[in-house]
């Protein structure tokens, strides 16, 4: 079960969550590397008699805003309770989607979380699942100048997928895109996939 405590003798928010969603501080680490900010104060490991209950959310309606990085795919392995991405979202929190490890999923492919958060939020827009992979997670990183979208000035790092025309929109196309990435292009430069 998922769980936000505050420890005055830690100062700052813990966080109880498993493996699968990662807090990470709001800050902005510009070292060529786009390294990942600084992880939020994360303990590593279950409590199944706890929940993330109102207290907590009382308690980050108050707090200094962060950037939720979640799982799904590890999130539902561990049998954790919904993830409150509603909730945390009107508090003003940033949530992006990562993939956690091959001990709780048996692939790190993010089409593959994006579709089991839709499948587990279906009333979430697929456009803002996308949202969650790219934009937020630039936002994640302080990286919003030159991740997240395909501008002039931005990283060249892209793929291309199939469109299925039988989808309603090209969002929910992507989202439910399953298969091999059939062509990259890495820092400009296409890569022979095959």
């Amino acid at each position: 079960m998922s769980e936000l405590i505050f420890k005055p003798e830690y100062g700052r928010l813990r966080a109880f969550e498993g493996m699968s969603t990662r807090l990470v501080r709001s800050r902005n680490h510009h070292d060529g590397d786009a390294k990942m900010a600084r992880r939020f104060d994360l303990c590593v490991g279950r409590r199944p008699a706890r929940v993330f209950g109102d207290e907590h959310f009382d308690l980050l309606a108050r707090a200094a805003k962060f950037h939720v990085a979640h799982c799904p795919r590890s999130h539902t392995f561990l049998g954790h309770a919904p993830f409150a991405w509603k909730k945390l979202r009107a508090l003003g929190f940033n949530i992006c989607l990562g993939t956690d490890s091959l001990a709780s999923n048996s692939s790190l492919n993010l089409f593959s979380e994006m579709r089991e958060l839709q499948r587990k939020a279906p009333e979430l827009p697929p456009r803002e699942i996308l949202e969650m992979a790219t934009v937020n997670g630039a936002r994640a990183l302080g990286q919003t100048e030159s991740l997240g979208i395909i501008a002039p000035g931005f990283f060249a790092d892209l793929i291309a997928i199939p469109f299925a025309q039988t989808r309603a929109d090209i969002f929910d196309a992507i989202v439910a895109f399953e298969g091999e990435v059939p062509w990259m292009m890495v820092d400009g430069r296409a890569l022979n996939l095959t």
